[in-house]
């Protein structure tokens, strides 16, 4: 069977349809994936507002010694028991007053 111009012109539109489908795919991954990540950053900058905690001090709290309290120490094994403890939290709602200056 001979193929006319017409046959071959829906063809290049086919494929012209498929690239823009791909192009469009890609981007909406990309897009989930930028989102998501900014979801998450927000998420943990309202906990640490919440917390009346700095976005260093929640991420490496390990390293701030005031933020540490020792409970207990067992001597048999030399093991000191540390609990989390922030002194500088006021409660949710007054820590969030207190970031906005309210």
């Amino acid at each position: 069977m001979a193929r006319n111009k017409k046959d071959n012109q829906n063809e290049g539109i086919g494929i012209i349809t498929i690239i823009a489908v791909v192009i469009l795919a890609i981007l909406a991954i990309y897009l989930i994936i930028c989102t998501s990540s900014y979801s998450i950053h927000l998420f943990a900058q309202l906990y640490a507002i919440m917390s009346n905690l700095t976005y260093d001090e929640l991420f490496n709290s390990h390293k701030w010694g005031h933020l540490w309290e020792k409970v207990k120490y067992v001597p048999e094994r030399k093991l000191v028991i540390n609990e989390f403890s922030n002194p500088e939290d006021k409660g949710k709602w007054n820590n969030i007053k207190y970031y906005f200056g309210i």
